[in-house]
């Protein structure tokens, strides 16, 4: 006799034929959405900010997960709009690793370069 395990169906959408809803919340600023889970209280959305997009200041009722896409480099302003410091790709590496050095926690390999590679 042989046993089924009961695997539940999985859910996939192409969101890449999934519209981009430009002007949300500010200009330059555009959104899809995968997911608007009524019932649960949460959503899932990919953003799009284009480069000098200002997002109205805002706060989260719930944890936020989010992943970030940056090309090119995220610039830090003071209240005055001057500039106070920039992370790029390396930034964001050495910002990375040296905190989880900083906590105790072992450096990770992380994919590094356009060809897709491994760091050591």
């Amino acid at each position: 006799m042989t046993a089924t395990a009961q695997i539940p169906a999985a859910l996939t959408m192409q969101t890449n034929d999934l519209p981009w809803a430009h002007g949300a919340l500010a200009p330059g600023l555009s959104i899809q959405l995968f997911i608007a889970d009524i019932e649960g209280g949460m959503f899932v959305v990919k953003t799009r900010f284009q480069p000098g997009t200002v997002i109205p200041t805002h706060m989260h009722t719930g944890v936020t997960d989010a992943i970030f896409i940056i090309h090119g480099a995220l610039v830090n302003l003071d209240e005055d709009g001057n500039v106070i410091g920039t992370v790029d790709a390396t930034g964001a590496r050495d910002l990375y690793f040296g905190l989880l050095e900083a906590q105790g926690d072992p450096r990770p390999r992380i994919i590094v370069g356009g060809n897709c590679n491994y760091s050591s």
